[in-house]
């Protein structure tokens, strides 16, 4: 029975939200023959209510209103290779609170041609949606950087994979080793950067134990730092890059060190209550901190409500 009621649940959810839009007055544009929802507040693919952090920066009004900016459309028409004769056939409009691309004309659009504008636009819609600004999301997709103009090994290493992020913005701030022991399994992870990221993941079994280095760059985007980890194996190819979000305030100098402070003392008050380090730690430990920096008028993002899609355990 409790396994039915939830079930039924997002269904129940979903029939409110249409009715609540069905009082909207909207009429699609006739005559389109390609279109692409580019950015909905409430729906992502089968999920009533996708994840996402809401900061001051990124209500769902502000997002729609840039995607419906016309400097920025065109903007991505340029960066992208668009005529303005190709441009004329595309039309972004708001449906029933979506922002959605239309395409028109004598014949559909290629593939290729019609994602030029519906990629980058939705990559544009992801990137606010994580509480970057409209200035760090519109430069990755306008900014390109050849990896091959950075003196630095590292850094070059995120750039073969992340070209779109600004070079003069990323900061090393740490760096160590990392060992993958013999007989473990361990998961390297593989993308392209034609496009949108495709990422893989592979599974491998090593046979003697790994000793690699890893090295921490961060960028820090308004109240949002994005933090990128390059690790090197023992050969000193890139095993894997891998990205992150935290609160921005963690690198602020008026913020850090009583951040830093806030954790030693959890961490210390955790362990005087005898709270055991088992499953579930990470959270307890997160809603101290958090609570402590509330108290002294900071409002603190853990890592779980910075990257809602991940899982903390």
């Amino acid at each position: 029975m409790s396994m039915m009621a939830f079930r039924m649940w997002p269904v129940a959810f979903l029939l409110l939200a249409s009715a609540g839009r069905s009082q909207e007055i909207s009429t699609p544009p006739k005559g389109w023959h390609t279109m692409s929802t580019i950015y909905d507040p409430l729906y992502d693919h089968f999920l009533p209510i996708h994840p996402r952090l809401i900061l001051a920066n990124n209500t769902s009004d502000a997002i729609r209103q840039e995607l419906l900016d016309t400097d920025l459309f065109r903007i991505i028409a340029k960066a992208n290779g668009l005529s303005d004769e190709e441009l004329a056939k595309f039309q972004i409009r708001q449906e029933r609170g979506a922002v959605e691309l239309y395409y028109f004309g004598d014949s559909d659009p290629t593939y290729t041609t019609f994602s030029l504008m519906s990629r980058p636009l939705q990559s544009f819609a992801e990137a606010r949606e994580a509480g970057h600004t409209r200035d760090f999301a519109l430069g990755a997709i306008t900014n390109r950087t050849d990896p091959s103009t950075v003196s630095d090994p590292d850094l070059r290493a995120i750039l073969q994979e992340r070209p779109t992020l600004p070079v003069d913005r990323l900061r090393r701030v740490a760096s160590g080793s990392y060992t993958n022991k013999a007989g473990i399994k361990i998961g390297r992870t593989r993308r392209t950067t034609n496009g949108p990221f495709y990422t893989t993941n592979l599974i491998e079994m090593t046979k003697v134990d790994e000793v690699g280095r890893r090295v921490l760059y961060v960028l820090v985007d308004g109240e949002v730092a994005s933090e990128y980890e390059v690790r090197f194996n023992s050969h000193g190819i890139v095993d894997d890059v891998s990205e992150s979000l935290c609160d921005g305030k963690e690198y602020d100098p008026k913020y850090s060190r009583t951040i830093r402070d806030a954790m030693h003392q959890a961490t210390a008050e955790l362990t005087t209550e005898g709270v055991p380090h088992r499953l579930g730690y990470v959270h307890v430990f997160w809603q101290r901190v958090k609570k402590m920096l509330k108290e002294k008028g900071i409002d603190w993002h853990s890592p779980a409500e910075m990257n809602p899609t991940r899982i903390y355990d």
